[in-house]
């Protein structure tokens, strides 16, 4: 009997999981990346940190952000994304892309000029 409701439930989150649905999750989450690295540069610039505490801040931003949105999915990523590995891994490069744009823009534009 356990089973048979075991097998239920998990033939309902199948049917509740959208291909669509997972595509904008990602997209989301992708955005969510670049917001926060775009922040943690900014901060990152404006503090005039340089060097690995620089790359430090930007492990400790996208870890927080990742743990936000690990969270906001109930610590269950798997149904809302097409990996549970997303939440921490999708978008690195490009967040840190943003992020070291962000970061040399603010230190030149406070510390240099």
């Amino acid at each position: 009997m356990s089973t048979t409701k075991t097998d239920s439930k998990s033939e309902d989150l199948l049917e509740q999981v959208s291909a669509d649905k997972v595509l904008h999750n990602g997209r989301v989450l992708a955005f969510c990346r670049i917001f926060a690295s775009i922040v943690g540069g900014i901060v990152t610039g404006a503090f005039g940190l340089t060097g690995l505490e620089g790359i430090g801040m930007f492990f400790a931003f996208t870890f927080i952000s990742s743990f936000v949105l690990f969270l906001k999915a109930d610590m269950n990523p798997a149904p809302y994304f097409k990996s549970s590995m997303d939440v921490w891994t999708g978008n690195l490069l490009g967040g840190m892309m943003s992020f070291i744009l962000f970061w040399t823009l603010l230190y030149n534009m406070i510390h240099i000029y």
